[in-house]
């Protein structure tokens, strides 16, 4: 029985440091595919901005941290076991000195029962060991099995062809955090729309739940039949695969798509030819930012009769100077579609049939451009204050309420909501 003890006891004070230093082993190692995974997917990236060294570094530093895990690991279980071993020598050596006084066979059967049980719990012991990892493996294998089966509510249809998109009440919250808050507007088919506000207002959750991509944790969203299933999509976490820049430009063509050529010329591409028989490598490893930015937009431009276009900030990565030329060419060919466009760059905004300001979350002005410069406490007016300098004393909203009779009105068929 005392043997038993020794057998079991042992090693199981050394249990709970050999699981946990296991599990930092494990996980260090994983780490270790992170600095490499980076490498692989942004090499362009990486290279342009001189984050070599910075890779190296932070790679050597895990590499130390996971050799210092495994050597804690390996003299953790070597003492288990040397610890355990001499303890069960020691006292099957006494059992055999008593079992001896009652004969050679008495003395044989205490042997061979010793040696059994320091064996059984040394293999008692180390099963217990590989419990956690078992466990964590059965967890994530049956975690799909245990999920309750929830599918994705559909995009709702509208009857009314003067609406293209009708949100009431939406709402999105992540976690604790509203990141879009009790939305109600209309969008008018056929219209042409700029999104604009400060970083973290919500556009890019807007124009997601717009698509279907994200869900409303409340309220409701709408779409006019036409535009329920021809939707063009564009921004920079369109997904670019390791294959040829003409395969990705291709993927999700209509019939009456233009040449890939013409697709990336209108994008800005300088030699599209050349570019269309480049490769991207995998997420758009072996382009630059910009290069990547206008095969995404060149793909959505495959979709030129689609009744919504989406634009989440699809000129960005673009040098600043090409970014409104390429808007233009953009909204020319979609000129009959409904357009929802994030804009960075606010001044581009003023061309649009009409602005939406949003806020944290909240859409806080939507009107056309003029009739927001109009107003002397417009948040559109302040955004664009804000990022034009004044031009030879003129800023650029002085000389658009100036030039305000030259606007282009909306587009016949576009119906201006109320201000």
């Amino acid at each position: 029985m005392l043997l038993l003890v020794v057998a079991i006891g042992i090693p199981w004070a050394f249990l709970r440091s050999i699981i946990e230093a296991d599990a930092r082993a494990h996980t260090l190692s994983g780490c270790l595919a992170r600095p490499v995974s980076d490498v692989l997917l942004g090499a362009q990236s990486i290279r342009q901005r001189g984050l070599t060294a910075a890779i190296v570094a932070e790679h050597d530093a895990l590499a130390l941290s996971w050799e210092r895990a495994l050597r804690r690991l390996a003299a953790l279980t070597a003492m288990s076991k040397l610890a355990s071993g001499v303890s069960g020598a020691v006292l099957l050596t006494w059992c055999l000195s008593i079992a001896v006084q009652y004969g050679a066979e008495i003395a044989l059967a205490v042997a061979i029962l010793g040696v059994l049980i320091v064996d059984a719990g040394a293999s008692f012991v180390q099963t217990l060991q590989t419990m956690p990892n078992v466990r964590s493996t059965l967890l994530r294998q049956s975690g799909p099995l245990n999920a309750a089966s929830v599918g994705r509510k559909p995009l709702e249809a509208l009857d009314d062809s003067a609406v293209a998109v009708a949100l009431r009440k939406a709402s999105v919250v992540i976690g604790s955090v509203g990141v879009l808050n009790d939305v109600d507007v209309e969008i008018p088919g056929r219209a042409h729309v700029a999104v604009v506000g400060q970083s973290g207002s919500g556009k890019s959750t807007l124009l997601s739940v717009v698509t279907g991509a994200t869900e409303l944790t409340g309220g409701s969203v709408a779409r006019h039949r036409s535009a329920l299933g021809g939707t063009a999509w564009a921004g920079p976490t369109a997904w670019l695969w390791n294959g040829s820049v003409r395969t990705n430009v291709e993927f999700g063509s209509s019939k009456l798509a233009p040449t890939v050529g013409s697709r990336l010329s209108a994008a800005g591409a300088k030699d599209p030819v050349g570019l269309a028989n480049r490769q991207t490598g995998e997420g758009g490893a072996l382009l630059s930012d910009g290069e990547a930015q206008r095969v995404r937009l060149a793909r959505a431009l495959g979709r030129p009769r689609a009744g919504l276009v989406v634009l989440d900030e699809a000129m960005r990565g673009l040098p600043r100077d090409q970014r409104t030329t390429v808007l233009r060419a953009a909204r020319e060919i979609w000129s009959d579609s409904t357009v929802l466009c994030a804009l960075h760059e606010v001044a581009d905004a003023t061309s649009f049939d009409l602005v939406m300001v949003m806020d944290h979350g909240r859409v806080v002005e939507f009107d056309s451009p003029a009739a927001l410069l109009a107003k002397d406490d417009s948040r559109f007016r302040f955004l664009l204050e804000a990022a034009e300098k004044p031009m030879s004393g003129w800023s650029r909203v002085d000389l658009m309420l100036r030039q305000e009779s030259a606007l282009s009105p909306l587009r016949d068929g576009v119906n201006q909501p109320q201000a």
